[in-house]
């Protein structure tokens, strides 16, 4: 007896039967209820990107004072055939990411095409899923 005593309680702001006027108070309510929830968590955010954007920028600064040169052994790799005019401007592309990244300029030593064998066995397991007739 006492669980309906509290649970009448709970919903007698709400009739058995409302109305039209108090079915549309008590939406409206609702959405206003959501809406500012949003709102304070769209705030939250901002003030948290503000917090962790603060951090960046000081990281940023003092990334610029330390800046480290690669050693000769890490940027030069086995020399391999010249790279066809198909790959010329990927490996421009590769040489300008590098600069960009390591500050200085870059010398590409080789490039190399990526093995065929991920697509054959993609092929293969697509054959392998059919069913033969």
């Amino acid at each position: 007896m006492h669980s309906t005593f509290v649970t009448q309680n709970v919903i007698a702001g709400i009739p058995l039967h409302p109305s039209m006027g108090e079915s549309v108070n008590f939406m409206f309510t609702g959405f206003i209820v959501v809406i500012a929830v949003l709102f304070a968590m769209y705030i939250f955010m901002k003030l948290l990107g503000v917090f962790f954007a603060g951090n960046s920028a000081k990281a940023a600064a003092a990334k610029k004072l330390a800046v480290v040169r690669p050693a000769a052994s890490q940027v030069a790799a086995p020399v391999a055939a010249a790279p066809s005019a198909a790959n010329s401007h990927l490996v421009a592309v590769i040489a300008a990411a590098a600069h960009v990244v390591l500050g200085s300029r870059v010398r590409i030593v080789s490039v190399h095409t990526a093995s065929s064998e991920w697509g054959a066995e993609g092929r293969r397991q697509i054959f392998a899923s059919k069913q033969v007739r």
